[in-house]
């Protein structure tokens, strides 16, 4: 697959990044905070001076791509409210 790195700089226009890649195999991720649940497949965050990720696997299924259950047990989980 593909990966996009979505930067900080692009939050305002956020929707319309993973909108125009919706539905394609690339593996979207941003330390933009909230990005899984806007959508976005990994989103980055520090805590404690680590660097922890949240995986929607919802959007990456919808992509057509999915996520290894080794990388899922490292992540946090995201709701996505369905």
């Amino acid at each position: 697959c593909q990966l996009a790195y979505i930067s900080p700089s692009l939050q305002s226009n956020l929707a319309q990044v993973l909108t125009k890649l919706a539905g394609q195999p690339i593996l979207t991720v941003s330390d933009i905070t909230a990005f899984t649940d806007a959508g976005g497949m990994i989103g980055l965050k520090m805590f404690d001076n680590h660097v922890r990720f949240d995986v929607n696997t919802e959007a990456a299924n919808t992509a057509g791509l999915s996520i290894s259950s080794k990388l899922l047990s490292l992540s946090s989980p995201v709701n996505t409210g369905h």
